[in-house]
Parts: structure tokens; sequence; C-alpha cells
């Protein structure tokens, strides 16, 4: 983990794009750096589906086939999220907790 490996967009309430987050990634099996203890949270993903020209997530699904056609069911690596707009979460959570938030005051993520 030396680079950042994804940044997050989503659109805010006045339509602009705005960086609203980055990730950080290890490879799948590797151990993430324990930099931050409890305050990070780390975590992989195991049932996404991802578009593979886009690399945008489609949708959820635990099996592959359960996976819309044209899409790939993908296990993720441990990851970070670094949240770089306020949220009651904090600057490391978990994106199931600070989308629905973002979502709420108005940003959009497609």
């Amino acid at each position: 983990m030396d680079r950042i490996e994804s940044l997050v967009y989503a659109r805010g309430p006045d339509g602009s794009l705005k960086l609203v987050g980055v990730m950080f990634m290890v490879r799948p099996g590797l151990e993430p750096p324990d930099f931050g203890g409890p305050l990070t949270g780390w975590h992989l993903h195991d049932n996404l589906c991802i578009n593979p020209s886009t690399w945008m997530v489609e949708a959820l699904s635990d099996s592959p086939s359960g996976c819309p056609r044209g899409t790939v069911h993908v296990v993720t690596g441990q990851m970070l999220h670094v949240w770089l707009v306020d949220t009651p979460a904090g600057v490391f959570a978990d994106a199931e907790q600070v989308i629905p938030y973002l979502l709420r005051l108005g940003y959009r993520f497609r």
C-alpha cells in the first residue's frame, strides 16, 4: 500500500462533481498496516459485481452466478476508505455508513 488506489466522486447538491473520498487497498491475502488501530476500518468486499469496462459496482451478490450478465464477481483485498467530507461516522468509516448519509444530504453517486 504505497498510493491511493481509488478516488470516490459524487455529484454534490449543486450538481457539481466533488471528490468525497479515497481508498487505499492491499492485495488479496495480505494484511493491511496497523497504523491507526481501531480507528482505521480495514475491510474487504466479497459480494461485488463489477462492470469490467468501467470498473463500477453494478450490483451485489454473494455468488458469481448471482451477478447480472456483463458483470464480474469480485472479492477485494483489504481496503480503507478516507472521507474528505464531514460525516458523523468519521474519516475512516465504511462506505455503508457514509454513502446513505451523503445521499440524504443530496449527493448522488451515479
